[in-house]
């Protein structure tokens, strides 16, 4: 868990994209524990929103949008999220009514050995075969733990989309 903590500070710290939400400080607490300081945003997450109902046709094309962006950044970097789902998607109101959707938690996020130091291995924090992720919006792939990709995170993304359309999930 530490570990996966200490990844999740330094992969989102390699992304500079306005739609991530990144990583600013992390450590170890005193009194044992650790931290991590991330960037506030002011808002809900897209799982609060779909609450509500089924989201606007321009709002999703625009959130959709704005996290395809986010992705893009992260994939550049050599980063899957592994666990893109509503939750992990928070959206600030602008002064003009639009949104501007950030993701967050790369907690589960597989960083590639060419995103690592030179010489470094990929991140080993997951075993062969073990599963990890939320089960509604895993890639066929992800949900039989084989190798997983940029495109899981797109599989997510599309899942995620489909429901902010027709409200169902």
């Amino acid at each position: 868990a530490e570990a996966r903590f200490k990844q999740e500070a330094l992969a989102t710290a390699r992304i500079d994209n306005p739609h991530v939400v990144s990583a600013i400080d992390y450590g170890h607490l005193p009194g044992g524990g650790t931290y991590l300081v991330i960037q506030l945003v002011r808002g809900v997450s897209l799982w609060q929103k779909q609450e509500a109902g089924p989201l606007p046709w321009a709002q999703v094309c625009q959130v959709g949008v704005q996290v395809a962006d986010a992705l893009a950044a992260a994939h550049a970097a050599g980063i899957v999220h592994r666990d893109l789902k509503p939750e992990n998607i928070l959206l600030e109101s602008r002064a003009d009514g639009t949104m501007h959707a950030r993701v967050v938690d790369f907690g589960l996020a597989h960083v590639s050995a060419a995103a690592s130091k030179p010489g470094a291995a990929a991140s080993k924090l997951t075993g062969i075969g073990a599963v990890l992720g939320t089960p509604g919006y895993m890639s066929p792939e992800q949900t039989c733990g084989e190798a997983v990709d940029e495109r899981t995170d797109l599989y997510a993304l599309g899942v995620i989309l489909w429901e902010c359309c027709t409200n169902c999930f």
